[in-house]
Order: C-alpha cells, then sequence, then structure tokens
C-alpha cells in the first residue's frame, strides 16, 4: 500500500492533534505496553502459564517481598543441586563398595555402570555433594531421579535410596526405592522419577505425621552445611552365577521449593502468576479488540442503512436495536455459552451482537442530521444510487465516529469476558486470561490464605487495559468531534 502525499499530510494533522491531548498519549502508552507483551510473551518468560507447575512452594511470595517486609527475607528462594553434576567433578564423589566386580565411566556428563562379568552378592555406588542452606525451613523439596538400565540378566535386582546428612550429622532417609512401585521396570523403560516431600503416602511409608511440612522440618532444622546422598545398590539373586547389566545416570537433582519466587509468586499449583498475567493479555487484546471492531462495524452498517432508507427500514432496525437494548445481555450470553459451547470465537460473536445496538442509535442520529445535506441532494441530483450514496458519501462522514466507537467499547468486552472467565463460562481451560486467573484464585482459596499477588495484578490488568481504551476513545472523540473541544 502506497502512502501518496495528501495521506501523509493528514496523517501528520492527526498526529498533531492527538499528542495535544495528554490523556490520549497516557492512553496510547499503556495500549502499546500491553500489545508489546502480548507479542513477545514467549520471549518474556520461559514458562508455560497453564502446564508448568510446581516451579516453586505452592501460593509462593514475589521473590521481592523481602524488600518491603524484612522478616519474609529469610523465606527460601529455589535451590537446585545437581547430585550427579557435582560428584563427577571436584565438588563431590563417587564410591563403589566393589571397583572389580563393577566399573564407572563418564561420557557426556552422564553416569555409566557397568558389570565386569565376575560375582558378587551386593554392591553399592554412592554419589555424594553438599551445598549449603542459608534460609528458614522450606515447606517442602523434592528428588528427580533419571537413568536407563539395559542388558540386565535375570538374576539381577536394583534398589536405590536417598539420605540427606544434617548440620547436626544425623542421617535422615528421605525416600527409597520401596516407596516407588515398579523401580526396576522404570528404570528400563527410562522413566523419570519424581518424589516431592509433601506427598501424603511418601510420610505415612516414612512414618512421619502427615502434613505437608513434616519431612522439610525434619530434615532443615538450621542453617549450615548440608550433604546430599544417592545410593544404588546392585544386587545378584544367585552369587554363584555371573550377572550382566549396564546403568546410564542421566540425572541425579535434589531441589528445594522456594517459598519467594519470580516477579509475582506463584498460585495453589506452583505456577508462575507473571507468566500468567503476560499471556493473559493475549485473550483480553484478542477479545476487546475483535469484538468492538465487530460490534461497531455492525452498528455503522445498520445505523447508517436505518438513517438514509427511513421509513419501514428504518422502523424495523430501529425495533430490533430497542429489543437488543433491553435483554439482560451477561445472563444471556451465559445461557447460549452453555447451550453451543463457550470458545473464544463464540464469545466473541455473543458480545458482537449484543453490543452493536447502542452504537447503531447513535450512527442513525448522525445520517439523520447529515442525509439532507446539500451535497447529499447534488449526488441524487446527479443519478447516485442509493448504495453508492451510502458507502461513498456518507460513510466517510460515519467513520471517524467509528474509530472513537471501537476504542470506547473495547473495554466493555474485555470486563464482559472477564465476568464470564470468572463464572466459569466459555473460553479455552488451556488458555489463560486475567478472568480466568481471578476465578482459579477465588477457588484456590487466594482470598482465604490472604495470597494478593494472585487477586490484584489480573485485577489491575483488567482496569488498565480497560482505562487505555477509554482514554485512546475520549482522545479520538475529541480531535473528530470538534464541539468537544473547549
Amino acid at each position: 500500500m502506497i502512502i501518496d502525499k495528501y495521506q501523509r499530510e493528514r496523517i501528520a494533522y492527526f498526529w498533531k492533534q492527538y499528542e495535544q491531548s495528554k490523556k490520549g498519549i497516557i492512553g496510547l502508552i499503556i495500549l502499546v505496553i500491553f500489545v508489546l507483551m502480548a507479542v513477545f510473551a514467549p520471549s518474556l518468560t520461559p514458562y508455560d502459564p497453564i502446564r508448568d507447575r510446581e516451579l516453586a512452594e505452592w501460593l509462593a511470595y514475589p521473590e521481592w517481598i523481602g524488600v518491603i517486609n524484612r522478616e519474609m527475607a529469610d523465606l527460601p528462594s529455589n535451590i537446585k543441586v545437581s547430585v550427579l553434576e557435582k560428584s563427577l567433578k571436584s565438588e563431590g564423589r563417587v564410591t563403589l563398595s566393589n571397583s572389580s566386580a563393577i566399573l564407572t565411566t563418564v561420557e557426556n556428563n552422564f553416569l555409566i555402570v557397568k558389570s565386569t562379568g565376575l560375582t558378587f552378592n551386593a554392591v553399592k555406588l554412592e554419589l555424594a555433594t553438599e551445598f549449603k542452606y542459608t534460609f528458614s525451613p522450606p515447606k517442602s523439596f523434592g528428588i528427580i531421579l533419571l537413568g536407563k538400565l539395559v542388558e540386565s540378566s535375570d538374576n539381577f535386582a536394583i534398589k536405590a535410596s536417598f539420605e540427606i546428612v544434617r548440620p547436626d550429622g544425623e542421617i535422615v532417609k528421605v525416600w527409597d526405592s520401596g516407596f516407588t512401585p515398579g523401580f526396576a521396570r522404570r528404570l528400563i523403560v527410562g522413566e523419570r522419577i519424581y518424589i516431592k516431600s509433601s506427598q501424603p503416602d511418601l510420610l505415612v511409608y516414612l512414618g512421619l505425621p502427615i502434613y505437608r511440612d513434616s519431612l522439610a522440618k525434619k530434615v532443615f532444622i538450621s542453617k549450615g552445611q548440608y550433604q546430599l546422598r544417592a545410593t544404588y545398590e546392585f544386587i545378584n539373586l544367585e552369587p554363584e552365577k555371573n550377572i550382566n547389566f549396564t546403568l546410564t545416570i542421566y540425572e541425579v537433582q535434589f531441589m528445594v521449593f522456594g517459598m519467594r519466587f519470580g516477579l509475582l509468586g506463584t498460585d495453589d499449583m506452583g505456577r508462575d502468576v507473571f507468566t500468567q498475567i503476560i499471556y493473559g493479555s493475549r485473550v483480553s487484546l484478542l477479545i476487546g479488540i475483535s469484538a468492538s471492531i465487530i460490534s461497531v462495524s455492525l452498528s455503522v452498517l445498520i445505523g447508517v442503512i436505518a438513517g438514509y432508507m427511513g421509513g419501514k427500514t428504518d422502523e424495523a432496525l430501529t425495533r430490533i436495536s430497542d429489543l437488543i437494548m433491553v435483554l439482560p445481555a451477561l445472563p444471556l450470553i451465559i445461557v447460549v455459552a452453555a447451550m453451543i459451547g463457550g470458545g473464544l470465537l463464540q464469545i466473541v460473536i455473543l458480545l458482537s451482537l449484543l453490543g452493536w445496538a447502542p452504537g447503531a442509535r447513535n450512527i442513525r442520529a448522525f445520517v439523520l442530521s447529515i442525509k439532507n445535506k446539500p451535497y447529499i441532494e447534488a449526488c441524487k441530483v446527479r443519478g447516485a444510487g442509493t448504495w453508492r450514496i451510502i458507502f461513498k458519501h456518507i460513510m466517510p462522514s460515519v467513520l471517524p465516529i467509528a474509530y472513537a466507537a471501537v476504542a470506547l467499547s473495547a473495554p466493555i468486552a474485555i470486563v464482559t469476558e472477564a465476568e464470564l472467565a470468572y463464572l466459569g463460562v466459555g473460553g479455552d481451560p488451556y488458555m489463560i486470561s486475567w478472568g480466568r486467573m481471578l476465578q482459579y484464585a477465588q477457588r484456590g482459596g487466594a482470598f482465604q490464605y490472604g495470597a494478593w499477588w494472585w487477586i490484584m495484578p489480573p485485577g489491575l490488568c483488567i482496569a488498565l487495559l480497560s482505562l487505555a481504551f477509554v482514554l485512546v476513545g475520549h482522545a479520538l472523540d475529541e480531535i473528530f468531534n470538534p464541539r468537544l473541544k473547549r
């Protein structure tokens, strides 16, 4: 599309007028920020707003909470310790109880454990490393084991365990393979094994009270140096026979789930709230802009036809718009969405079909005021048809009003979508929106536990984006409607 000199001058003149409106500039800046958030969401956060769970402790505070509340500065952040990686380096150790029966080699930071063919009863492999803990006790921690077992004999068995040595020297066993059904089979298929200290069945297995932080409090009694030990035990069920196996250990990781995380903390599933805010802007912008454009387009088309043609056409279209205006929009959308399905497309269509009537009445009133202007009468005398007059001469006069109407009607669509999502109506369950965040917050006990970082951001974003459209709409209205200028 080539913009000629006249069009460039009109754009420059429009911008010169627009930049004189302070509220218009403020609204435009806010709107641009949200648009950039939506466009560059994958670059702004590495997480998925729905699928990436347990990134930290449930309902973890924002990372910066310690700045405004010094008592919370001692809360733990996420700590990840790669026991395998540190054991293979000088920061840890790898110990074999019988190095003649089993050999270990390192390839690509993986540990390969292989039998030599000699007979043995049992051999233990221990991976150990240390880390310094400088926070208050966490609520939970986790262990990840990943390996692949191949070429194992029928007389071969394997066990594993994980222990933590506290600063006072006491050894606490936090897991063993007896808790994990089919441990050997999982190694054969290469399945990742994940254990979390707050699992009720693990607490029962270890004989601890079934409280979320029972095991974590038993382990982390104080600040200091902690040792992590991962032990694999290889057992020959028939010692008189040779045994063959190859175990490749890809990962042994220990993590403390932080009670502080990211810019806006986590929700009740450990998902990043900041990520949900970023991706939620996409749904609000998509619905707000698309629904307002469609509804205003219907308003312009119906309003112009009703105002220019008059007669029975005007009467019929006016009565239809009156009917639409008196319908209770929110209850009607809920009922219809429940009947036909409430995807984003259906929500946009419903919002558009129920939102065009007020604008159509305004457009009709404007057309009635210009339909008898001399230039319209001149077109009729020259033989111009009805549709030519409508699209060639009336529409250009109506479009400035439509531009402002788009901006002013977008907040209605945004707030309505948030209301529907909060009520659990419409939208894709795998697509986050600010209204759905508020629904999750209400359902997940955010109000009960005082998780303000989960409640306030989506509400503020809905208000700010709506305000941005209102400010831009009023600025456009002042430009295109000189009577509003002071």
